[in-house]
């Protein structure tokens, strides 16, 4: 920890790779003190096995009042559009494309587009850098995210996690469809992280992410779309909670992207993804 100024407090994180060092520098100006010095040092420490060293893009985004405005209303598109798909239309389809294809694509190609000021191959080329290591470095955490959410659902089912099949149907996900059901747990396991981490940790973290205050703050509103989705299941209660751990899992994902790779980040997000549909599979097949 080093202090240029009684007003500035800088992290500096060295990163071992071999024979190769990398020195990534995390403005902690603003963050709460227990954020900065807890929960993101042990995140850190955990992944640190699966560090690789990448570049550091030089190129800066400058936002200005307006475009900071649209940028929130695009941060908080994925709820409206989960909790209007879910809670006005019953439709679990509408809410799942309707984030994807707006929020994930539309929105953000729109936005590149009318303020001319991100070029898409700076938010592309992470995801493709030295992606074999990434690659082989994002396997262990899709089986470790998979192995512990799955782990946790089967420890916890019936007891503190009910099954919600008959509330699911409701949404249009039924047990006889089972061809839908196969599409739907590969475009989950698929496609969603790729687009959900082009938008959370590619896109809205080149725009934000200047400093600790505004990681977290893109962390909250990728878990706050998801209170939208377990609101209709479960009691607001228990949706509170898993709100805490997503903020949690949406920050470590983007520790991920910083000192590993995106496509790192993507794979470790299948694995939860594929985590979610297995438990799904599982309350509508009764498995366990």
């Amino acid at each position: 920890m080093t202090h240029d100024s009684p007003s500035e407090r800088q992290l500096i994180i060295s990163v071992e790779d071999g024979s190769a060092a990398e020195q990534r520098l995390l403005d902690a100006e603003s963050a709460p003190s227990f954020y900065c010095g807890g929960s993101v040092s042990l995140m850190k420490r955990a992944i640190q096995p699966f560090l690789v060293e990448r570049p550091v893009s030089t190129v800066k985004f400058e936002r200005t009042r307006s475009t900071t405005a649209v940028l929130v209303l695009m941060l908080l598109s994925p709820s409206l559009f989960v909790a209007f798909g879910l809670g006005v239309l019953k439709s679990a389809v509408f809410a799942m494309f309707g984030f994807h294809i707006f929020s994930c694509v539309v929105f953000p190609l729109l936005f590149i587009r009318v303020t001319n000021s991100i070029q898409l191959s700076v938010l592309l080329e992470p995801f493709v850098y030295k992606w074999r290591e990434q690659l082989k470095r994002g396997l262990p955490l899709f089986v470790g995210f998979a192995g512990c959410l799955f782990g946790f659902y089967a420890i916890l089912s019936g007891r503190v996690i009910d099954n919600v099949a008959s509330k699911m149907e409701t949404f249009g996900l039924h047990a006889y469809y089972k061809g839908v059901l196969v599409f739907f747990l590969l475009y989950f396991t698929i496609v969603n992280p790729l687009l959900e981490e082009f938008f959370w940790r590619s896109f809205l973290h080149h725009c934000f992410g200047r400093n600790e205050r505004e990681r977290v703050f893109v962390s909250c509103a990728y878990a706050l779309y998801h209170f939208f989705v377990l609101y209709w299941f479960y009691p607001a209660w228990e949706c509170v909670i898993a709100v805490l751990a997503l903020c949690a899992a949406g920050r470590m994902f983007l520790i991920i992207t910083e000192h590993v790779g995106v496509l790192t980040a993507t794979i470790a997000h299948s694995g939860a993804d594929f985590a979610v549909m297995l438990i799904l599979f599982s309350m509508l097949f009764d498995w366990i």
